[in-house]
């Protein structure tokens, strides 16, 4: 891996597509940040910012879902895994913490707080934030993976999602399947295939979480080029509204955080 620069700012070489066409081989730089401390991101959050917490590990945290409210616990109980039910409980413990953070100095105490779903038949749906019973005008979105939690929350007039990916190459056959053309070629002529890869599919779902579309993910209604300093994501061949940032958590892990170019600060538990 090349040396990092001093700001932490790692830039990372694509070729150039236009309107998801490719075109001629062009150098063209997407930055990618890398977040070796989060020290400097611990500032108060501006007016109107978004934060996104962060939680590493959990395997020493309690595990009897306390802090929740009975609807959560029966969110909590209709995933059958113990991994994937203590990462929603944590998800919904860290995410009262980020609204009662996030409101002050008024504040929303964490005990008048649910992160409920918005369709409560589903197992898993987007997380809605409501007090004493009520949906407050809030966004949240909420990502896991493996020991690691992240919570972003933003005031209801901005869109938010994010999503944690593992960094990995991806097998032939996935390209196959999940990427189009132009997308597969940005990813075999980049200079870190497992990296491009990573922000191509996280970014779909970061991307799925912001702007509301569809009521479950569907990676192949979406698709995302890589353009200049900018990666678009489209939904069924139309562009979306939406700004996407890629954060380097560590070697193996990403965080993308698609919104609409609202300064994000970051926190850690």
């Amino acid at each position: 891996m090349t040396e990092l620069c001093s700001d932490r700012l790692k830039v990372w070489k694509f070729p150039a597509v236009v309107n998801e066409s490719v075109s001629p081989v062009n150098s063209i730089a997407l930055l990618v940040y890398f977040v070796m401390s989060f020290s400097m991101f611990t500032s108060p959050a501006a007016v109107d910012a978004v934060q996104v917490w962060l939680s590493y590990g959990f395997q020493d945290v309690d595990h009897s879902a306390s802090g929740l409210t009975a609807s959560e616990r029966e969110l909590a109980e209709r995933l059958t895994s113990n991994p994937r039910r203590r990462s929603f409980e944590m998800g919904r413990r860290l995410g009262k913490r980020a609204v009662q953070e996030f409101t002050e100095p008024s504040g929303i105490d964490a005990e008048r707080v649910e992160i409920l779903s918005e369709d409560p038949a589903a197992i898993t749906s987007r997380p809605v934030i409501c007090e004493d019973g009520t949906p407050v005008d809030l966004k949240i979105s909420i990502t896991h993976l493996d020991q690691t939690v992240a919570v972003a929350v933003a005031d209801g007039e901005h869109v938010i999602g994010i999503d944690l990916a593992r960094i990995q190459r991806p097998s032939s056959a996935f390209r196959d399947i999940w990427m189009k053309t132009h997308e597969q070629y940005q990813v075999s002529q980049s200079e870190d295939v497992a990296l491009t890869a990573t922000m191509n599919w996280s970014a779909r779902e970061a991307a799925f979480k912001a702007t509301g579309i569809d009521s479950h993910f569907r990676p192949a209604h979406w698709s995302v080029a890589f353009e200049g300093d900018r990666a678009t994501c489209f939904y069924r061949g139309q562009q979306q509204p939406v700004q996407l940032s890629f954060y380097r958590i560590h070697q193996e892990m990403l965080l993308t955080v698609a919104g609409d170019g609202t300064d994000v600060t970051f926190r850690t538990r």
